[in-house]
């Protein structure tokens, strides 16, 4: 911990070091760490830089304000030129400030990554600072590194106020914690990327990557430079053709047109499996005229010639696309979707299988775009759709406490049809709201026959949150004869955090019904936190995605603690989803949570292997 104050004044912390001492280049306008480019790396591929407001991380800096009582809070990145806030109170999202004048700027490189000024406008290295001299005002400022796992300082927690002031050290350590938890969020995200930015089949960079790293390229453009190409390629008749093939002999061809695209494009920068059979290519710079049509020419007809599996030999017709950058258009999901588009049309064309985009191709946009059409509606009236139910366990009793409703689609073609298939898909053409009152109904209907203490949850689309669905609810309760308290409603982070007040008023009214409302996935984004006090919760649920890492990722155990915590102080009942092994069931009892859903306590079940539970389980139940 380093203070900034000249003034001869004992601080509990140790004096501050020279900038100079953390640079490699002296020379420079402002001092960098002396791994500069891994840090910088690192910042890049977390994501985060220069995006749009961010809830989660919002949350950490009104509430910093609201503890210091101070006018100003931020998290500021740094990055190459200029310090970019990611999430501030009191001052606009969004802001940049030239790195040299940036007070977190030299607060990242404190050995310890904490900086205290005391009054600013009376220290020498600040006096002068546009931040102080100008409309601003700095006076004291407090901040502490948020870090990579690696310990890589990328952009800092900070408090200001206009007024001089000194911190205890009681008060630096909550900053600390705040910092450390910011720092776990980016940590978990960071290890999520890099977990999933290779295609498992050919070991390629996937869409995601494809995309940050574009966006990088397209970031740090100059004047002059020279833009770069993308061209996208796709095996007509795939799907066909996968339905015709062992599994196995699909992944070996997925493979092998990977290994030759990459033999076909000695000079790209990136490949990239997109996904199924679509792949990438990012060239160095703009191809025009012979060069362009020879090289995608002879990379198609490299790319036709026989691929020989372990039984047979087969000859591809390939589809290309491409799509140039430049300076008017610098957007990677542009460039991207502008390739894709391209190569679509060019399934239509009679020989030279490939397309450049030109903005004579967006009539088309429309019919290459369409989904899939899987016909809900059809589902619906034809018994296509099917409830599974999986328990909510008591621990360390075991006994089972309720059961969520799950939503299962066995289509007669395609067979097992996955939610997140289908439900984005009700909820962009409408079907969400029939099928989630069958839903309601069907899980009600079910519920009744249980035993009394065992209850159902039923998951709500922000759709279906309106005026009618108290009415719904009530109307469904007395036909069957469901106990209001015996009904549990899962409304999703995102649904809370997007909630009008007519929507909080809505949830109110069915909590005064005495249905439960229960807010599932939460810490994804801490979004929720200010809910808390504007609703009266019933109980919460802890995403899986912490839980899957509670054993050995300390950012996780970090989380799933705090939120445990969050239940007790609120006096709110913690589920935690995703329990899978009886190692991690130990470490939640072990942390105070009671409620406990995954595989390892039971997995999903039809209605009659949970009336069979439960009949033996309660002998003189109402289950048949």
């Amino acid at each position: 911990m380093h203070s900034e104050e000249p003034q001869g004044k004992e601080m509990p912390f140790p004096p501050r070091t020279s900038d100079s001492a953390a640079s490699h280049e002296p020379a420079s306008l402002f001092p960098v760490a002396a791994d500069e480019q891994e840090r910088l790396r690192s910042l890049y591929s977390s994501g985060y830089l220069d995006t749009p407001a961010n809830p989660q991380f919002d949350t950490f800096t009104r509430l910093a304000a609201h503890l210091y009582s101070v006018p100003i809070s931020a998290i500021s990145l740094i990055a190459a030129k200029r310090a970019w806030l990611l999430s501030a109170s009191g001052l606009p999202h969004g802001l940049s400030t030239p790195r040299e004048d940036s007070f977190c700027a030299r607060c990242s490189l404190r050995p310890g990554g904490v900086m205290i000024v005391e009054d600013a406008s009376r220290h020498p290295d600040f006096q002068d600072n546009p931040l102080v001299t100008g409309p601003l005002g700095f006076r004291f400022y407090a901040g502490v590194a948020v870090k990579d796992a690696d310990g890589r300082a990328l952009g800092v927690l900070c408090i200001v106020d206009t007024q001089p002031r000194s911190v205890r050290e009681d008060e630096l350590g909550h900053l600390c914690d705040l910092a450390n938890c910011i720092s776990a969020l980016i940590q978990r995200d960071q290890k999520i990327s890099q977990e999933t930015d290779r295609d498992p089949i050919s070991g390629l960079p996937n869409r995601q990557a494809l995309l940050r790293a574009l966006s990088e390229k397209l970031s740090h453009y100059h004047l002059g430079e020279s833009l770069p190409t993308l061209i996208t390629f796709d095996i007509e008749g795939f799907e066909q053709l996968r339905n015709g093939l062992d599994p196995r002999d699909v992944d070996a061809l997925l493979k092998a047109f990977a290994g030759r695209l990459e033999d076909c494009f000695p000079q790209a920068e990136l490949l990239a499996h997109l996904g199924a059979d679509e792949f990438a290519v990012v060239l160095p710079q703009q191809l025009e005229g012979e060069q362009l049509t020879s090289m995608i020419q002879n990379a198609i007809s490299r790319l036709r010639e026989p691929f020989g599996l372990e039984e047979r030999t087969l000859s591809l017709e390939v589809t290309a696309g491409l799509a140039s950058t430049s300076e008017e258009q610098m957007s990677a999901d542009r460039v991207l979707r502008n390739a894709i588009l391209a190569k679509r049309s060019a399934h239509g064309l009679p020989m030279d299988k490939w397309q450049k985009y030109s903005p004579e191709l967006e009539a088309s946009l429309p019919s290459l775009y369409s989904p899939p059409q899987l016909n809900l509606r059809n589902a619906l009236q034809f018994g296509e759709l099917s409830l599974a139910y999986q328990p909510i366990v008591q621990s360390p009793e075991r006994c089972i406490a309720s059961f969520e409703t799950l939503l299962r689609w066995n289509h007669p073609q395609l067979g097992s049809v996955p939610p997140s298939e289908f439900i984005p898909l009700a909820e962009k053409n409408g079907m969400i709201i029939p099928i989630g009152t069958w839903v309601l109904r069907e899980a009600c209907r079910e519920a009744a026959r249980w035993p009394q203490d065992v209850k159902v949850s039923v998951n709500v689309s922000p759709l279906q949150i309106n005026r009618a669905l108290p009415t719904l609810v009530a109307e469904t309760l007395a036909e069957f004869g469901l106990p209001a308290g015996n009904l549990m409603l899962e409304v999703t982070e995102s649904t809370v955090l997007e909630a009008s007040e007519e929507n909080v008023a809505i949830l109110g009214e069915l909590r005064s019904l005495g249905v439960q409302i229960v807010l599932d996935d939460f810490g994804t984004g801490f979004a929720s936190l200010n809910y808390l006090l504007r609703f009266p919760f019933d109980k919460m649920k802890i995403d899986r995605s912490f839980i899957s890492g509670v054993l050995e990722r300390h950012d996780c155990q970090t989380i799933v603690r705090a939120i445990i915590g969050i239940g007790e102080s609120l006096n709110i009942p913690i589920i935690a989803e995703g329990v899978e092994t009886a190692e991690q069931l130990a470490w939640l009892q072990e942390n105070g949570c009671r409620l406990i859903q995954g595989y390892f306590t039971g997995r999903p079940m039809p209605r009659n292997a949970i009336r069979a539970l439960l009949s033996s389980i309660h002998h003189d139940s109402k289950v048949a």
